[in-house]
């Protein structure tokens, strides 16, 4: 029966339905594909009971259960431990069947009521469990969550308690390189740890201003870039061997051969991966500069001491006079900017003063070089004025390469010999 009417609906021409016609069509669907979960849910439950007869313990059955749903259904693992631990639940949350059978629940729904009814003292869970079941029909999931935890709390603190031990169990952070070179992140937090973790994220993402075109994935992205490098600029992590984290870029002597001589060339990252030296912009621009000979077998058997690209006192007199990013309307504290060349690029030998340089947090750093804006320092003030005709920096360092000879970018501050080098600045990268 299910089948036919899947063929039924196969045949349907869903090009020539009005639009209000294709939205009737999914919320009729609703139902059905909710009690389709419940009786996916029964059955699991069936299942479970025949696997676990003749076990002992209260998870008799479960991996058995879990594996079929992966193995033979397809089901994610994470799923799969919901459709099991739900359809064992059901057994004692009678109107939470009932109405997931008639499709009025989602399986998430039905997961979070089920969950939170064992831990409600017995004289009140059939109170708090039709409760639940009136507020899942305006309440996502997630809110539903919260409201099922705020009835653990009025009813027994200390269970809540165990619902929080258990749950602290379950915290993990994972991160994984991908096959074009990014990062994915997965994980979970709970309690105090979640709060603080969102309000870090959300310190770090402030709200779009009404020029931000960014989505609200992509804001939060740049977010956690911003409070990695603001962590890494505090110098508060860990050391090893007296030296505080850095971004490690590596940049290999015929490499910067070539970039000096205009032509295309690499750094490699710490983790292995290669990036264009405009990729890298926005750490060599302010770093420290270590040079290491290496012998004909790459061992190393001469490293210089650190040379500052941007010295300490320009550092610290841009934090007193820029307070933060120069932007207008930006209001992204010191600890997040980078030191932003408003003249000449670094890597077309620019030197950095208090009149050529400006605080600018990251995302307003690649506007400006994006091009169209320039820059006007007057006394304590910065000023950013549309210009068209500024071109982006790479532009100009692309028309600096194709001039016939160049000196090759000096810094400001070097050291020789056996001169220490200066101090780090907070805002090192």
């Amino acid at each position: 029966m299910i089948h036919a009417e899947i063929d039924a609906l196969g045949q349907v021409d869903l090009d020539a339905l009005e639009r209000t016609d294709l939205q009737q069509l999914l919320v009729e669907m609703r139902g059905p594909l909710r009690r389709l979960e419940a009786a996916r849910a029964k059955v699991t439950g069936a299942l479970h009971r025949r696997e676990a007869a003749g076990r002992n313990g209260p998870h008799a059955g479960d991996r058995e259960c879990r594996e079929f749903l992966t193995g033979q259904l397809g089901l994610p693992p994470a799923e799969a431990t919901e459709v099991t631990a739900t359809s064992k639940r059901l057994a004692d949350a009678p109107t939470t069947r009932e109405a997931y059978d008639e499709g009025r629940l989602t399986s998430k729904h039905t997961a979070v009521i089920t969950s939170c009814l064992p831990h409600i003292p017995y004289q009140h869970r059939t109170e708090v469990e039709a409760q639940l079941v009136g507020l899942a029909a305006s309440l996502d999931p997630v809110a539903l969550g919260r409201k099922a935890r705020e009835f653990i709390a009025a009813h027994d603190a200390q269970r809540l308690r165990t619902v929080e031990k258990r749950r602290q169990t379950r915290r993990r952070f994972s991160y994984h390189p991908t096959a074009d070179g990014g990062l994915r992140f997965s994980g979970e937090l709970f309690g105090v740890d979640a709060e603080a973790a969102r309000t870090a994220f959300d310190a770090f993402t402030p709200p779009p201003s009404a020029d931000d075109q960014r989505s609200h994935d992509h804001r939060r992205a740049d977010g956690l870039v911003t409070l990695a490098h603001a962590a890494l600029r505090a110098g508060q992590a860990p050391t090893q061997h007296n030296v505080r984290p850095h971004v490690l870029v590596t940049i290999p002597y015929d490499q910067l051969a070539k970039h000096r001589a205009g032509e295309p060339a690499t750094a490699r990252l710490a983790g292995g991966e290669h990036v264009t030296f405009e990729d890298a912009w926005y750490v060599l621009a302010d770093c420290d500069v270590t040079r290491i000979v290496l012998d004909a077998a790459g061992t190393p058997i001469e490293a210089s001491e650190a040379v500052r690209t941007v010295p300490t006192g320009l550092w610290r007199a841009l934090q007193a006079r820029d307070k933060g990013c120069t932007w207008e309307g930006c209001t992204a504290p010191t600890s997040w900017c980078d030191v932003a060349h408003l003249e000449d690029p670094f890597a077309t030998g620019g030197r950095l003063r208090p009149d050529t340089a400006a605080l600018l947090c990251r995302r307003h750093h690649r506007r400006f070089d994006a091009g169209g804006w320039r820059a006007e320092v007057c006394g304590d003030t910065v000023t950013y004025h549309p210009d068209p005709d500024r071109p982006p920096v790479t532009t100009i360092i692309e028309r600096h390469r194709r001039q016939p000879t160049h000196p090759p970018p000096q810094s400001t501050n070097s050291t020789s010999g056996n001169q220490r080098a200066p101090t780090p600045a907070p805002g090192a990268v």
